[in-house]
């Protein structure tokens, strides 16, 4: 939605992205065939005309990591053109991509044939919030993929159900920075994004995947922020 922003003001925009989950009561003899965390994140968009007639990316959103904006664009290997995607992919994940030690890395999923991308872009996703309502706005996909190989040998047998369970795995955090970004307007601090997490194993030539999800909530407010500085 184009908003007048009042102020030619710019920030820092900052994402980190990481996810932990855990799963248990798998049936014994189950082996893991995919393990993968999914993101859809609001794009934050450029193209628009603001009432003032200012130039647009003052709304709320986020830009991609391809952006030429990104701290971790890499000319030629990761560049996106709102659905073109070139490259984009960041593999060999073994370590975290900071040294934040709240969310390590888990060299159970970030190991092996693991990886993480941006897989859609500058695409309408229908976001469900927290209220069970919905809102569609133009997003991007990112995803951290596991090496279901490395996982299923994490499968841990419970003496008290006699099924399997598989411990907490952590993706690595990645971080992006985006310099010199336009402040949003006063109002325009929610941004959307959804968290899903994708479990399939398979058990006597029978597959099943487990879904874990988290609606929509709101990411980013800094209106504690002195003067609104850094709003998102």
């Amino acid at each position: 939605m184009a908003t007048d922003p009042k102020t030619s003001s710019t920030t820092t925009q900052k994402l980190s992205l990481v996810v932990a989950m855990n799963a248990t009561g798998l049936p014994v003899g189950a082996v893991i065939t995919d393990i993968r965390f999914e993101y859809w994140i609001q794009n934050r968009n450029d193209s628009l005309t603001n009432p003032d007639g200012s130039s647009g990316g003052h709304g709320p959103g986020i830009y991609d990591p391809g952006n030429s904006k990104a701290s971790t664009r890499t000319a030629g290997t990761c560049t996106t053109s709102y659905s073109t995607i070139t490259g984009c992919s960041y593999s060999g994940l073994s370590t975290p991509l900071s040294n934040n030690s709240k969310f390590p890395a888990s060299p159970v999923f970030t190991s092996g044939t693991s990886k993480a991308a941006v897989t859609a872009n500058w695409v309408d996703h229908k976001f469900k919030k927290l209220d069970g309502s919905t809102v569609t706005a133009k997003a991007w996909q990112f995803q951290f993929i596991g090496d279901p190989k490395l996982a299923t040998a994490q499968l841990k047998n419970n003496a008290t159900t006699g099924c399997l369970d598989l411990p907490q795995l952590n993706t690595p955090q990645f971080n992006v920075s985006y310099p010199n970004v336009l402040q949003a307007a006063n109002a325009e601090r929610t941004i959307y994004v959804d968290r899903t997490v994708y479990l399939t194993y398979t058990v006597n030539g029978v597959s099943t995947t487990l879904t874990m999800y988290q609606p929509s909530t709101k990411v980013c407010d800094s209106s504690d922020s002195p003067g609104g500085i850094n709003r998102c």
